[in-house]
């Protein structure tokens, strides 16, 4: 969280916090699991692992 955010910005309630850590988890889970598939793939790699 950076200095000029306010609390305000955050949301308050534990169903509204789960909810957006809930999200970031699904986004950050599925950036990784696409990093899994191009690296068993060898989709950038010339060379397959």
């Amino acid at each position: 969280m950076s200095t000029n955010d306010s609390p305000d910005d955050f949301p308050a309630s534990k169903l509204e916090r789960s909810g957006l850590f809930a999200k970031t988890g699904l986004k950050v889970g599925k950036n990784y699991a696409e990093y899994l598939m191009d690296r068993a793939t060898g989709a950038d790699d010339p060379e397959a692992r």
